[in-house]
């Protein structure tokens, strides 16, 4: 049951990780880009880029690409961090080998609003067991 969970919160810290930026990927000729996010990454081979405004997917060789940049996504509309003065900023992360010998399931809060760095109260669950 807890690799399940484990599992499961590794799953949605990834997927909501991955969904902060999207990716731009421009091309060795220098006029073509595409913009979306990336789906799959195959060493020495190729790049496949779901498009959501074509809502399609293209595959690109990676000897035809430049670079590879992230951007915001602003369809989120996330207020920058000046926006919310009376946030609390709070994070919930899996840590492995850190302070609990195998692994843990952690919460995080600062203590000042609006702010992201300073003091802040963490508390945390590790299980060992057979």
């Amino acid at each position: 049951m807890k690799y399940y969970l484990a599992l499961l919160f590794c799953c949605y810290a990834a997927q909501v990780s991955g969904q902060q930026f999207i990716e731009r990927v421009y091309l060795k000729d220098s006029v073509t880009f595409y913009e979306g996010y990336i789906i799959e990454q195959a060493p020495a081979k190729h790049v496949k880029i779901f498009r959501f405004k074509q809502k399609d997917t293209v595959q690109v060789e990676l000897t035809d690409i430049w670079k590879i940049t992230k951007l915001y996504d602003i369809q989120k509309k996330a207020m920058p961090v000046a926006q919310h003065p009376k946030r609390y900023y709070k994070s919930v992360f899996l840590e492995l080998g850190g302070r609990a010998l195998a692994y843990s399931v952690n919460y995080d809060m600062r203590t000042e609003r609006g702010r992201r760095t300073g003091w802040g109260l963490t508390a945390g669950l590790s299980v060992l067991g057979k």
